[in-house]
């Protein structure tokens, strides 16, 4: 923009610079600086200050990480300047090969260069980093590890840059006078907007260079889905439309980068910041989600969906949207006089070709030099004579140290863009119209590419195979798509036409929004809510999910316990049929009990089941039910673990009673006494009866053990085979008795039970706590899902509970009260054995 000499120096100028862009909004072509001029004279004095109002001050801060992201803020000031604002351009220079300054920032009003020291000094190289020292080895783009490593370094920068910047007493004070309107920054850390906090700007701007990645769309609460929203830094080739197992990756990458990356620069900068600036400074947080908008270096038709949030406005193209100039004439002859047209090769500016290993640039020339009729124009400074003579031998390829990209992307014979798929590179190239062979080497390059091979403008090759043999053939072969199927080129045309005809150019959203939030710089009615505000259960629902599952649960519960009382409760143990045709075949009840054994194992069925199926005794529906639910939980100790059975000893798991046999072995039988009959009911404890009993004997110390000694019980029929069977199924074991130690112990041996698991009803506990209570003990020292008890007598049944069942058994002795009392009923331990295998 042209202004008269006399104006230099004044501020009126700057006022008409500001007029000059309103009147030429409506007369584009009649209005001069001179008429703009006459027109602010003849203002009114209220309606110059509204004009000195709209001319903002504005500072951009450029973080030099390379090339690109200069020319990209670069840019940004050069469309305000345009549009008649006062822009100060501070770089931070962290890499001295970005050292030269773009085009884009020779018209700023003025320039602040801010060198760190440790970059003065040379003590850092950012093209040390592995990544990029040795970017065509392949080795750029990784897993979370990645991510860890380059972050760590690039943090480690910022920290250092952080504390020179804000301990730069002079640079703040001279920052602060200016008295700015507004101020932007690319957002990868905090530093710089606690400057501008600290300056007293109020309105605050981000910008991005690269594609908005995952870390900086959670600075403004902006969700990211990993189920089709690949991390930028660690791409995954499927793009939007992932395999499983890349979904798996993707998921984990933004795992790690959600759990360690999210406030890694906060956690680093903000002990600096309020050492600087005071301890009563803002949190970085709160200055963070005040900024006013984000300045997105991206274009919606050419990005992967993904969530957004109204505080980001993509102005992608605005570094490819200067005039093109033309070409210098050794180049635009090489284009003219191309046969089929013309291939351009580069590899940017931040990776160091020399790095290329001979054997990578040869296969290159030998795939260039197959296609003898396009010329190739490769930004490549020979190293020395000897790769001057390689390049030498082919005669379309020219290797040139700088060309104007973005001239030759327009020259309407350019046929296709080798390229490392640089945003930047990549956006001049959508919004030319050329194909491109996607190469990429580090960073958001793999991004990039994923993205023009699924817009459909590009054939993407991994780097790593270049090394090996076979490359040159990998080269041609891409080369071959690009250049001779035409649906690259008819994808690219449309793409550069949707670039073309969208309603609002980046340069006019870049101004205007600039100049919206300078007038209204409080716009957090934007903001997304961050998980900090809400709380992580809250921001994820997680409470929710919780307590639906709750419900669920309770409710899948509940209906279980009703399906399993009805299946109990209809499930016969025979079908009818079988009994009509007992009914038949016995033809009398009389016959009946003589026959049913034998029908019985006719049948596969007990002679108890079937005595108590053709009822010889009257059963209540109660009862019946009992009996099956019985059933039901039997069958379930094989499953339900872990499960445990306690047995009585006398007449259950032997035939006799210990005790009558005791007093039989002094010449006297009171087996049916009624302290017996006391004892078997539960009237008396066993203890009771054998004072009762020792009052009558009286027995010496000798003969007791004369006893203990001489008596052999007699297991009852088909215990052993039960006991075989609760051991196959992993059941554990008791005999739980109140009867003499020795006697059961001797029996546990006998059936192959555990001495330990022999638990004595006086022993159990500080005083004698009965059955009930030693099954209670089992519960609760073993945690156990199901116990059963399995006696004849009455003080057995009292261990239900805390049993979980009852089995009264009546193969020795049949007492009524238990028969009544049990949950089920048997006759013959082998009832029990044949439930136990049965399957539903």
């Amino acid at each position: 923009m042209t202004r008269d000499s006399s104006g230099t120096g004044s501020p009126l100028p700057d006022l008409l610079d500001a007029l000059l862009r309103i009147l030429r909004e409506n007369h584009p072509l009649a209005v001069t600086y001179q008429s703009a001029a006459e027109t602010y004279q003849q203002l009114p004095p209220e309606d110059r200050l509204n004009l000195r109002m709209l001319r903002l001050k504005v500072l951009v801060y450029s973080p030099t990480l390379g090339w690109s992201h200069m020319q990209f803020m670069g840019a940004v000031a050069d469309t305000l300047v345009e549009a008649g604002h006062d822009v100060h351009f501070l770089r931070v220079l962290m890499n001295k090969r970005a050292e030269a300054l773009p085009k884009e920032v020779f018209n700023v009003t003025n320039f602040h260069n801010f060198v760190p020291s440790f970059v003065q000094k040379g003590d850092f190289d950012i093209n040390k980093i592995e990544s990029f020292k040795d970017a065509f080895s392949g080795k750029g783009f990784h897993t979370f590890l990645f991510q860890s490593s380059m972050m760590n370094q690039f943090n480690g920068i910022n920290e250092a840059v952080c504390r020179e910047l804000t301990n730069d007493v002079e640079l703040i004070r001279r920052l602060e006078a200016e008295h700015f309107d507004v101020a932007l920054s690319e957002f990868y850390n905090f530093c710089p907007f606690a400057i501008f906090h600290r300056i007293g700007v109020k309105t605050k701007f981000g910008a991005l260079a690269v594609p908005l990645f995952q870390l900086t769309a959670r600075r403004f609460g902006i969700p990211t889905f990993s189920s089709y929203v690949t991390n930028m830094l660690t791409p995954m080739e499927g793009g939007q439309e992932m395999n499983f197992w890349e979904r798996f990756v993707n998921f984990y990458n933004d795992l790690y980068d959600w759990l360690y990356l999210t406030d890694l620069s906060v956690n680093v900068e903000e002990p600096i910041i309020r050492e600087a600036f005071g301890q009563d400074f803002p949190p970085l947080k709160q200055i963070a989600q005040n900024v006013s908008l984000l300045f997105a270096n991206s274009n919606q038709f050419f990005e992967m969906p993904r969530p957004i949030s109204n505080k980001i406005i993509n102005v992608g193209g605005l570094v490819g949207m200067t005039t093109t100039k033309n070409l210098e004439p050794g180049v635009q002859a090489i284009v003219d006089n191309s046969q089929a047209g013309a291939v351009i090769v580069s590899f940017g500016t931040f990776a160091n070709i020399k790095t290329m290993s001979k054997e990578m640039k040869l296969a290159f020339l030998e795939a260039f030099g197959r296609f003898p009729n396009y010329e190739f124009i490769w930004k490549h400074e020979l190293s020395d004579e000897q790769e001057a003579k390689m390049f030498a031998k082919y005669k379309n390829v020219h290797p040139v140290k700088w060309m104007d990209q973005k001239s030759l992307l327009m020259h309407p014979k350019l046929r296709a863009f080798v390229s490392h798929c640089g945003l930047n590179s990549v956006s001049e190239a959508a919004r030319s119209g050329v194909p491109i062979l996607a190469i990429p080497l580090f960073a958001d390059q793999l991004y990039n590419a994923i993205l023009a091979r699924m817009k459909g403008i590009a054939v993407q090759l991994n780097v790593g195979q270049l090394n090996l043999e076979g490359a040159e053939q990998l080269i041609w072969a891409g080369l071959d798509n690009v250049l001779n199927d035409p649906s690259y080129a008819q994808n690219a045309k449309i793409l550069k036409r949707k670039f073309d005809q969208t309603p609002f150019g980046a340069k006019q959203k870049l101004t205007r929004w600039v100049e919206f939030a300078a007038e209204f710089p409080d716009l957090n009615e934007l903001n997304l809510p961050w998980e900090d505000e809400l709380g992580t259960l809250a921001y994820y629902s997680i409470d929710v999910i919780l307590f639906t599952a709750a419900v669920l649960g309770i409710f899948a519960y509940v209906l279980f316990k009703l399906a399993q009382s009805i299946y109990i409760f209809f499930r016969l143990p025979i079908r009818l049929e079988g009994l009509k045709a007992i009914w038949a075949t016995l033809g009398q009840p009389k016959r009946l009990y003589k026959k049913k054994r034998t029908m019985a194992n006719s049948l596969q069925i007990s002679s108890e089941d079937l005595s108590n199926i053709l009822m010889p005794r009257p059963l209540t529906e109660e009862f019946s039910v009992r009996r099956r639910r019985a059933k039901v939980i039997w069958r379930n100790l094989k499953r339900q673990k872990p499960a445990a059975v306690c047995f009585d000893m006398d007449s259950t798991l032997i035939q006799e009673e210990t005790l009558d046999e005791y007093t039989r072995f002094f010449g006297l039988d009171l087996s049916g006494s009624a302290i017996t009959r006391q004892a078997m009911n539960g009237q008396m404890s066993f203890r009771q009866a054998l004072l009762h009993r020792l009052e009558l004997l009286r027995p010496t110390k000798a003969q007791f053990e004369q006893f203990v000694s001489e008596f052999s019980p007699k297991l009852t029929e088909g215990i052993v085979e039960l006991v075989t069977v609760l051991h196959k199924y992993g059941i554990d074991l008791f005999i739980v008795t109140g009867g003499f130690v020795e006697v059961a112990q001797r029996v546990a041996q006998r059936l192959n039970i555990p001495v330990k698991n022999v638990q004595l009803t006086s022993q159990s506990g500080p005083a004698p706590i009965g059955k009930a209570g030693v099954c209670q003990l089992l519960k609760e020292r073993h945690c156990y899902k199901l116990l059963v008890m399995i006696g004849d007598g009455g003080t057995d049944m009292e261990a239900r509970p805390p049993a979980d069942l009852f089995i009264g058994f009546a193969g020795n002795q049949v007492r009524e009260k238990v028969r009544q009392g049990s949950d089920w009923f048997v006759r013959e331990f082998q009832t029990l054995t044949n439930v136990l295998e049965e399957e539903y």
